[in-house]
């Protein structure tokens, strides 16, 4: 008798039977079907006969911008899709509601996001049916293509042009005339403008650059196009649709046909970011990490700009040294932290004697400077009153320690032109005069 080959054990083959009744089970909790939808890097969109979104997926939240809630039951033509695709998109659902098509293998249409931005979408659709057999609604997966779309556009327009290289479609770049008018921009150019394609074929770059920066924009293209040796990048500042101000990177290019040049092309680069943080460095750089007043160098950069002012509007200034005394004293017998408190306490005085316009540094140590700016020469007594006017108060509210200053005042007088340490010399002499008048008057008092 020959051996049956059927198996019987438990862990045979299961039969197709068996496995559709598996899979009906799992279909069944609706958690499963959740789980799965959720994982999936593609947009699921289940829609009902009206059009109107009954389920979504986390993916699709994420192109769209939008939180489930914020979904479900809105008509999906109508809330997530441009007015330009809708009417093909409707007939695509249509002809799946009424049955003349069971699946729509491939269609392609932008959906809006949240921000008001377009992603372009490649959709697979195919209608559903209820428990009755009726078709109840549509279910769609799409993959987003934007990035793809926009490379393929700006390689097709590459190919037109012959002149844009491929590699530099991920970039933003534009091509000119040889008098500088626009031939050809690339999508990511107009983006970061804020622009569409089709607006910014009603631009110049001139409408795009900050007024302050055109003839530095102008210039630089006229010797860009005569004279290769030119530095090949220049900073400018750019204008968005909005009125934002951005900081652009312009790398421009002469082309030529039969020697002759004939164009630019051009690639931009944003660096807003990199100026902001360049200027929080240099600013950083200047300041007094103590008292946040200008440090040394922060003090020499304002002093220098003021004389050349000066000697342009004909309008003297005063350079004022300080010197807090005793903070040695200060240090040794109460601490360095109530040093540190007396330099503070001293730059807010200086704060609270000069204007907004003036400028006060801490130069180092128990050393203070200040220029100010716009003064009479006739000033002096008042200026300097001042200052020790509300050291005298600053010290009626405190009582672990008083504060004491020596100053030397100098004018600079256009007419009479000197350089800044020539300035900062004859303040320092004028201050140490006003250190010593004051220790031999403390003598005489105690031998007095």
């Amino acid at each position: 008798m020959k051996p049956s080959t059927r198996q019987t054990t438990s862990n045979s083959t299961v039969s197709s039977k068996g496995m559709y009744k598996g899979m009906d089970e799992i279909v069944r909790c609706p958690d499963n079907i959740r789980r799965f939808l959720d994982i999936l890097t593609a947009m699921i969109v289940w829609l009902d006969k009206k059009g109107r979104v009954v389920l979504i997926n986390k993916y699709a939240c994420k192109i769209l911008g939008y939180k489930e809630k914020d979904t479900i039951g809105k008509d999906w033509f109508d809330c997530f899709l441009p007015a330009n695709a809708r009417d093909e998109a409707r007939k695509i659902f249509g002809s799946l509601i009424q049955g003349r098509t069971n699946t729509a293998k491939y269609t392609e249409y932008n959906v809006i996001t949240k921000t008001g931005a377009e992603r372009t979408v490649s959709w697979h659709s195919a209608a559903f049916k209820d428990e009755s057999g009726q078709i109840a609604g549509t279910f769609n997966c799409g993959t987003d293509v934007t990035k793809r779309r926009r490379i393929e556009n700006d390689q097709a327009d590459s190919k037109k042009n012959s002149i844009v290289p491929v590699e530099s479609s991920t970039g933003a770049f534009f091509l000119t005339d040889i008098k500088g008018n626009f031939k050809y921009v690339n999508r990511n150019f107009a983006d970061l403008f804020g622009y569409t394609l089709a607006e910014m074929k009603s631009k110049s770059l001139k409408q795009l650059v900050h007024p302050d920066d055109i003839n530095k924009v102008t210039r630089y293209y006229l010797e860009r196009t005569k004279d290769k040796s030119i530095p090949k990048t220049q900073e400018i500042r750019g204008v968005k649709k909005d009125g934002t101000k951005i900081w652009l990177e312009l790398n421009v290019i002469p082309l030529e046909e039969c020697g002759e040049v004939t164009g630019t092309r051009a690639y931009v680069r944003h660096i807003s970011e990199y100026k902001q943080g360049d200027r929080e460095l240099r600013a950083l750089s200047m300041v007094d990490e103590l008292t946040r007043l200008y440090n040394r160098k922060g003090f020499r950069v304002f002093a220098e700009q003021q004389i050349r002012i000066a000697d342009r509007s004909g309008k003297g200034f005063f350079i004022i040294l300080a010197d807090l005394d005793h903070l040695n004293a200060i240090n040794e017998n109460l601490g360095q932290k109530y040093g540190d408190q007396a330099l503070r306490d001293v730059a807010n005085v200086f704060s609270q004697s000069f204007r907004k316009s003036d400028v006060i540094a801490r130069m180092g140590d128990d050393e203070f400077a200040v220029v100010a700016v716009d003064a009479l020469k006739s000033s002096e007594s008042i200026i300097v009153g001042r200052m020790l006017r509300n050291i005298s108060i600053k010290n009626s509210r405190r009582k672990k320690y008083d504060l004491a200053i020596s100053v030397g005042a100098v004018y600079y007088d256009p007419k009479k032109t000197c350089t800044l340490d020539d300035l900062l010399g004859q303040a320092e002499q004028k201050m140490y005069a006003h250190k010593k008048i004051k220790r031999e008057l403390t003598q005489h008092r105690r031998t007095s």
